[in-house]
């Protein structure tokens, strides 16, 4: 459940979270933050009332370059730390835009030599601030590798009924957009070395490998 609100609400511009809210009510008659009444970890918690705020700039908003230098040398120390508060990042992964965790990220790999998402999985964070920062900071640099490892790690958890809805949802999501999931499965065989559809069509069971098969071939 966990990994899913991560994809439902991080990263995500202000106005996408106003519209999906407005969607949701439309279809379900409730709030969307009933979404996240199941969420039990207090990292994750604490990253979706920062998002619930919806005041990240967008996208075409001017990028301080003074601004960027000094998150990365707040990242640094934090990261670096043996047992880093995740809401520190969170405060400037959560808060930023797309465009200025762009710039971050790339002024971050110039300075530490080391590219910003590897030096989080490598932190002591929770395993939940990891992938919060971790998909906040994919979204913006390379949604396509992002895709692709999601899709990876969901196949991780195949043989469970959380693992098959998790790739179900995640491949119809991603083969939303054809160009992007056409990268995507290009980038899922430069991760695990195996076609993705040649990966749905070897999965045990029937009913669900036809289903995926038949989306993989899209």
């Amino acid at each position: 459940m966990d990994d899913l609100v991560i994809e439902l609400f991080i990263g995500r511009d202000p106005q996408d979270l106003i519209d999906l809210a407005a969607k949701h009510q439309h279809l379900y008659q409730r709030n969307l933050s009933t979404v996240t009444t199941k969420v039990r970890s207090k990292d994750l918690v604490r990253a979706l009332e920062i998002v619930s705020e919806q005041n990240r700039p967008n996208f075409e908003v001017p990028v301080d370059m003074e601004l960027i230098q000094r998150d990365v040398m707040k990242i640094i120390p934090i990261l670096q730390a043996s047992f880093p508060r995740a809401e520190d990042l969170f405060e400037l992964f959560l808060r930023r835009s797309n465009r200025h965790i762009q710039f971050l990220s790339i002024m971050y790999e110039q300075q530490s030599k080391e590219p910003l998402d590897t030096a989080i999985r490598k932190s002591g964070l929770s395993q939940i601030a990891r992938d919060v920062c971790i998909h906040a900071v994919r979204t913006a640099t390379n949604m396509t590798y992002r895709d692709a490892m999601l899709l990876r790690n969901a196949l991780l958890t195949v043989g469970t009924k959380k693992g098959k809805l998790a790739i179900a949802i995640r491949v119809i999501r991603m083969q939303f957009y054809k160009r992007h999931w056409m990268q995507i499965k290009a980038e899922f065989v430069g991760v695990t070395g195996i076609d993705f559809r040649s990966k749905m069509n070897n999965l045990s069971e029937g009913v669900f490998r036809d289903l995926m098969s038949a989306m993989a071939r899209v």
